[in-house]
């Protein structure tokens, strides 16, 4: 798939998510997805409601962008995620280096 393509037609969070997920999940911080964002441009208003949504609503859900969330062990036992932000000027977002720690039983 052409860059142009995925960046207007790749997958993308309805703005109603954030709602469901402070109910159904009143604990979550951050939310992961591996792709370039949560919205489309080609959906315009909802895509600046969606981040709106997460990241204004009380509490804050914090949006984490672009995640290889392939590693199969994620989902098999508990993990630190540890996020190193790499501070720029002039920014929308900041860019974080994240590892997950894997604890051991």
């Amino acid at each position: 798939m052409s860059p142009e393509v995925y960046a207007s037609a790749h997958p993308w969070v309805h703005p109603n998510l954030s709602k469901l997920l402070r109910q159904e999940c009143p604990c979550l911080h951050l939310f992961g997805v591996d792709t370039i964002s949560i919205a489309s441009t080609a959906y315009g208003a909802e895509a600046a409601a969606a981040h709106r949504l997460f990241l204004c609503e009380s509490p804050p859900i914090f949006v984490m962008k672009d995640v290889d969330l392939s590693y199969g062990r994620l989902t098999e036992c508990s993990w630190v995620l540890r996020l190193y932000p790499i501070l720029f000027d002039d920014l929308d977002g900041v860019p974080v280096i994240a590892l997950a720690e894997i604890r051991e039983p």
